[in-house]
C-alpha cells in the first residue's frame, strides 16, 4: 500500500477503500493481490466481514492491508459499507466487491479521472463479468421503467446508475446522501443511491480506461438460480415501492406475475426472443413471478381497489415493441 508521505507529498489518503466480505475465501487471494499492487495514489482500506463461516477473516488479517471489523451476523451490503464509510478519511470512497481483479493502476486511473472531471460525483470503470467477461455498461434506465417511466424529463444520454461492484464516490457526497439505504439487504442498493444522487443534482460518470474483472456471485455460489433470482427481485421490489407511486407499483407487480406466467408456458417461443437467454430462464421467471405474486397477496386491500391492467403499462409495451423492431435491439437496458 502506498503511504501518504510517498505519493505527491500527501499526508492523508486520496482514496478510502470499502470492502464487504461474506464467505469469499476462494476469490479473496486474487483480490488482495490486486489491492496490494495499487500504485500512484495514496489509499487506505476498511474491511467489514458479514459473519463469514470460511477463512475470509483469516485471509484479510494475514494480508494486513487495512482495518477489519468482524460482525457476528450478516447485516447486509449497504449497512456494512456505511459502517466502513464512517471511519474513512479519503476524499473519495471506493466501493469494491471482493470478487474483483484489476491492474496496479486502477486506483490512480480513477482518481485522475475524478480530478479532471470534478463535476462528476460518482464514477464507475469498465466492468467485465463472469468467465465470458460479459460487459456490464452503465445503465440508462432504472428497474421498472419498462413498465412506467420514472421521470420523462431525464435525458437518456445521462447515466442512470452504475454497478456497485466497483464504484468511486466523492465521500462528502456519500455522507450528504446518508450513504446506502439499509432497507436494501443486497441488490439495488447502488441503484437507489445513484437515483437519489441524481435527484439531488449530482452527476455520474464512466471511466472506460479503468477496467475491472468481476467474478460475479462469488459469495452466493451455494444458492440455486431460483434463490439468487429471488433475492434480486426482492431488491427490485424494494426499489419499486420506494420510487414509484403506490398505485403504479401494484399494477407493475401484477403485470410481472402475468407476463412471467405466460412466458413459462411457452418455452419454445422464448428461445426465439432476441434477448440473453439467461434473462428468460425458467428459474428466473419463476422467481420473478413468485416474489411479485407474494407482494400482491400481501397488499390485498390495495389490489381490490386497483382493477384491471394499468393502461400506461400496456401502452408502453407496444411502444417498446415498436422501438425494438425499428432499432433492431431492445430499447431499454433495465426491465
Amino acid at each position: 500500500m502506498e503511504s501518504a508521505a510517498r505519493v505527491n507529498g500527501e499526508t492523508a489518503p486520496r482514496i478510502s477503500v470499502s470492502v464487504v466480505t461474506y464467505n469469499n475465501e476462494d476469490c479473496l487471494p486474487v483480490f488482495l493481490d490486486s489491492l496490494r499492487g495499487q500504485q500512484g495514489v495514496t489509499w487506505d482500506a476498511f474491511f467489514f466481514d458479514n459473519g463469514s463461516r470460511d477463512s475470509s477473516v483469516e485471509l484479510i488479517r494475514a494480508a494486513g492491508l487495512g482495518e477489519l471489523f468482524v460482525s457476528a451476523t450478516n447485516i447486509g451490503y449497504g449497512r456494512a459499507h456505511n459502517e466502513n464509510a464512517r471511519r474513512a478519511q479519503g476524499k473519495y470512497l471506493l466501493i469494491l466487491n471482493p470478487d474483483l481483479r484489476f491492474k496496479a493502476d486502477l486506483f490512480d486511473t480513477l482518481a485522475r479521472y475524478a480530478e479532471k472531471s470534478p463535476e462528476l460525483s460518482f464514477l464507475g470503470p469498465r466492468i467485465l463479468e463472469g468467465p465470458t467477461q460479459r460487459s456490464f455498461p452503465p445503465r440508462r434506465f432504472y428497474p421498472g421503467e419498462g413498465m412506467v417511466p420514472l421521470d420523462p424529463r431525464w435525458r437518456r444520454e445521462d447515466i442512470a446508475w452504475l454497478n456497485g461492484c466497483c464504484l468511486l464516490v466523492t465521500r462528502a457526497v456519500f455522507d450528504k446522501l446518508g450513504g446506502f439505504d439499509t432497507d436494501y439487504f443486497l441488490y439495488q442498493a447502488e441503484t437507489d443511491l445513484c437515483l437519489r444522487a441524481r435527484r439531488a443534482g449530482f452527476r455520474l460518470g464512466h471511466a472506460g480506461d479503468a477496467v475491472v474483472y468481476h467474478g460475479h456471485r462469488e459469495s452466493q455460489r451455494e444458492l440455486s438460480e431460483y434463490q439468487y433470482s429471488s433475492r434480486l427481485f426482492e431488491g427490485n421490489a424494494v426499489f419499486l415501492k420506494k420510487h414509484f407511486a403506490s398505485d403504479d407499483v401494484i399494477q407493475m407487480l401484477r403485470f410481472q406475475v402475468l407476463i412471467c406466467g405466460l412466458l413459462l408456458r411457452v418455452s419454445r417461443l422464448r428461445e426465439r426472443i432476441p434477448l440473453p437467454q439467461h434473462l428468460l430462464s425458467d428459474a428466473r421467471l419463476r422467481a420473478r413471478r413468485d416474489v411479485c405474486g407474494q407482494l400482491v397477496e400481501e397488499a390485498q386491500d390495495e389490489v381490490r381497489s386497483s382493477r384491471g391492467m394499468y393502461p400506461r403499462i400496456v401502452a408502453r409495451q407496444f411502444r417498446l415493441l415498436f422501438e425494438w423492431i425499428r432499432q433492431r435491439k431492445f430499447p431499454i437496458d433495465d426491465y
